[in-house]
Formats: structure tokens, C-alpha cells, sequence
């Protein structure tokens, strides 16, 4: 996640996020320092007279793009190396990865999520699904793991990545325990709604059936309409 400053225009958001997103593929790919960099990508996004402040834009950009972000370390069961089925079902031409699809493009959107970051839990998460039991072969399996990270290190997003890829994947039901407070089990709820259902499922909404579905988040959108299995 990027830590994009507050009080700026939906404009200059925009424009802080792919600011660092340019700077980053010339610093990663390009090998350029980052403070030539920094000073590039400054003089290409100053000529569009957008951005208020480029001096805030390029305190940012050389913020963002020296922090140190962990690596995603992943240990693993030596008998679950070769495990490859989630790859391969998503080469087959009939698969749909429509609730994983429509939570990437969702998180794109987002100020706070750079494209590198989105791409890292598309990454982190395909290694787990290659490490759990294929739905579709209907045999039962037992798998047991652990995730840890900083506060903000984007914990949520990546569970919630993983529900997204099982619904995809076959799997027809998935239980989230969150915790012995309301307020965290609400909080999880919200982000479960907003994030994999794309509708709401607050008691005020389960309490009246006749009422529409309130749509929200990933479910935003004609073209985000999924088959629903939960």
C-alpha cells in the first residue's frame, strides 16, 4: 500500500498514483537511481499542470518508493512443492476467475494500492491455492497456515484474496473467524461484503427480504454481476 498525502483533488490522487507507479518501473526495471528517477518522473508529470505542489509530489514519490517493503516468504510442506493445480485450471479455456478478477480491478482503483502491490497478492495467493486440495477432483484434504504481517501490511486484503480465488476455484463455502469482539466481526463483515459478496449483509438488510440488494464495492457495475454461491 502507498501513502498517498491527504486534501488532494480525485485528479491529483490519480496522479500521485501513477506518478509512483512510473517512478518505480524506472527505478525496478530501468535501474535508474532513485533520485534521478524522483527528478524524471517529477519533470514528466509537472508538464501537465495538474499537481498543486510538485515539490510535496516529489517528497512523495521518494518516500514511497525507497520504503522497504518485506518479501512474501511462504514455508511450505516439502510433499506440496510440485503442486501446480490452480495453475493449470486457469490456462483451461473455460475457466471464469470472475470473483478474483473483479477484486483486482476493485483494488486498482483504490489510491491506496499501487499496481506492483496488487500484483504481489495475485502472486502470493496463486502459491497458496497450488498448495491446497483441488475442489473440482471432490476428495477430501486438510491444510493448516499462518499469515503475519505489520499493521496496514495489507493482511485483509490478501485473506480476502484467497476467498475471492477459492469461489473461483470451486470451493462452495468458506468460514472467516474474526474474532470474540462485534466490533471486529463487523468490521471483517463490512470488508467480506464490500470485497467478495459486492452486496450488503448488515441486519438491516437480512432483516427486510423484500428490499433490493444493496450493491457495494465489487459488485458495483453491470459487468461485475456474479454467479452467486454462498
Amino acid at each position: 500500500m502507498i501513502n498517498i498525502p491527504k486534501d488532494l483533488s480525485d485528479i491529483e490522487v490519480g496522479l500521485y498514483k501513477s506518478g509512483y507507479e512510473y517512478c518505480e518501473k524506472l527505478v525496478k526495471e530501468e535501474n535508474i537511481a532513485i533520485a534521478e528517477a524522483v527528478e524524471n518522473t517529477a519533470d514528466r508529470f509537472s508538464g501537465l499542470k495538474m499537481i498543486a505542489d510538485i515539490e510535496c509530489f516529489k517528497k512523495f514519490l521518494f518516500s514511497e518508493v525507497t520504503a522497504y517493503t518485506e518479501p512474501s516468504i511462504g514455508v511450505r510442506d516439502p510433499n506440496l512443492e510440485d503442486k501446480t493445480w490452480w495453475d493449470e485450471l486457469k490456462k483451461k479455456p473455460k475457466f471464469k476467475s470472475e470473483y478474483w478478477s473483479r477484486y483486482y480491478d476493485y483494488l486498482l482503483k483504490k489510491p491506496s494500492w499501487s499496481i506492483t502491490a496488487v500484483k504481489n497478492i495475485d502472486s502470493s495467493t496463486d502459491e497458496i491455492m497450488n498448495a491446497l486440495t483441488n475442489p473440482r477432483k471432490g476428495t477430501a484434504g486438510e491444510r493448516m497456515g499462518m499469515v503475519f504481517g505489520y499493521v496496514q501490511s495489507g493482511k485483509t486484503a490478501h485473506y480476502i484474496g484467497m476467498i475471492n480465488k477459492a469461489y473461483d476455484a470451486g470451493y462452495r463455502i468458506v468460514i472467516v473467524l474474526s474474532g470474540i469482539h462485534n466490533s471486529l466481526r463487523s468490521q471483517t463483515q463490512s470488508r467480506i461484503d464490500e470485497e467478495v459478496l459486492g452486496y450488503e449483509t448488515s441486519l438491516e438488510y437480512i432483516g427486510d427480504m423484500t428490499r433490493e440488494r444493496n450493491v457495494i464495492g465489487v459488485g458495483i457495475g453491470s459487468h461485475n454481476q456474479v454467479e452467486t454461491v454462498v
